[in-house]
């Protein structure tokens, strides 16, 4: 019964999501149509998207925490199974801490930053914002649950539920302020977190920084590392969950999951191979034109999938096989389609280029005509290095083929 539980649990979570990316593919497609053929607009879309995307984030968050899958830097260390297993509890413990207090904070930020006449359409404002905490407090609870069951290992984790909520006690407060439960934050609990985390402060710092070895989250990392720093200094520690909210709702950041969502249907569907056979009728005449079209399949389709990696799965299999048996080295297929990959990152519409341009605020049409002729200068040389060594391994050319 409780798997059944779990797994309606799953389904739900994943529904959801495919539900709000769904929405946020259509918004813009419904304005585009609107202007198009009436003149005229859907009203709010362009709110509608900024704050679907805040919801998708923390709705993909906690699937991720779900599958195990949040990205972390992590070393094979020759410890025993035993060491690595009390490793990934105090890991766990310190991650689960850390997403707690963001809970806290985060639900803080919902609740004192925006009126009750904060409206996007009919929805208010605070109520969105909830998908915040609602996503940190289920992730705090994962990084629980995905330890092996046993009551040790997780009920050490579990401590670290509480330890989050006296990392966040000012938050606390504050949460209680806004619902009308205090009158005023107690100012003697106050003055005691700010002097308790001024002890904490480094010390928690410094075990992040070694979780961050063992295989702590990077968002973890980073975000704990500022919440702890703010801490320490007494600053308002909803100013975390803000810049969050701020980043999530920005004009550009839709562009990310849009783009994400058109690489993952560019992998799943047979347009790689397609493109693989328009290239190679259009380039296999010449000499290396297998290496070329090699390099300009990957630098396309890494531009709409926006990551190299991506590109690898879905089509290395089919290039190398193609390049292997036409007689191009192994060795070689290999770097060639690797590199080729990354080059696709300089073209619009490139999904890292979005991301550098909007967390460091730099205009993104620049960026991209910034990028167009180093890019094609490494298109150019990694042609040239797949035509010298198609010349010197002899490699069949093969006739236009219409």
């Amino acid at each position: 019964m409780a798997s059944k539980v779990i797994r309606l649990l799953h389904w739900g979570e994943d529904s959801l999501a495919f539900l709000v990316l769904f929405l946020l593919a259509l918004f813009p497609t419904m304005e585009v149509v609107a202007r198009k053929f009436f003149h005229t607009g859907v009203a709010n879309s362009t709110e509608y998207t900024h704050y679907l995307v805040l919801v998708l984030t923390f709705f993909a968050s906690i699937v991720t925490s779900r599958e195990h899958k949040h990205l972390s830097i992590s070393f094979d260390f020759p410890f025993s199974p035993g060491v690595k297993e009390k490793v990934a509890v105090a890991t766990s413990t310190l991650a689960a801490a850390l997403t707690m207090a963001m809970a806290w904070a985060a639900l803080s930020f919902a609740l004192n930053g925006f009126d009750a006449s904060d409206k996007v359409g009919p929805f208010q404002i605070r109520t969105i914002a909830l998908a915040l905490p609602l996503g940190y407090a289920i992730m705090a609870l994962r990084f629980v649950t995905g330890l092996p069951a046993r009551a040790w290992a997780r009920g050490i984790a579990a401590l670290g539920l509480a330890l989050g909520t006296l990392l966040a006690l000012e938050p606390i407060f504050n949460a209680l302020t806004s619902l009308g439960l205090l009158e005023l934050p107690p100012e003697g609990v106050i003055g005691f977190f700010h002097q308790l985390m001024g002890w904490l402060g480094w010390p928690l710092l410094l075990l992040l920084i070694v979780a961050a070895v063992f295989g702590a989250p990077i968002f973890i990392v980073l975000g704990g590392a500022g919440y702890l720093l703010f801490a320490r200094l007494g600053e308002p520690l909803e100013v975390v969950p803000n810049q969050a909210f701020a980043m999530l709702t920005s004009s550009s950041l839709p562009a990310i999951p849009l783009f994400a969502f058109t690489g993952f249907l560019l992998a799943e569907s047979r347009a790689g191979e397609r493109l693989v056979r328009l290239f190679r009728a259009f380039f296999s005449w010449a000499p290396g034109g297998l290496a070329i079209m090699a390099i300009l399949v990957c630098a396309f389709f890494t531009t709409f999938t926006g990551a190299s990696g991506v590109t690898i799965v879905a089509l290395g299999g089919l290039l190398s096989y193609v390049m292997i048996n036409s007689r191009y080295d192994k060795t070689f297929t290999k770097g060639l389609l690797t590199a080729s990959g990354s080059i696709g990152l300089l073209f619009a519409p490139s999904l890292p280029v979005i991301i550098y341009g909007v967390t460091a605020q730099i205009n993104i049409k620049h960026m991209f005509n910034a990028g167009l002729l180093p890019g094609f200068l490494l298109v150019l040389a990694m042609a040239v290095m797949g035509v010298v060594h198609a010349k010197r391994v002899s490699v069949e050319r093969v006739p236009f083929q219409p």
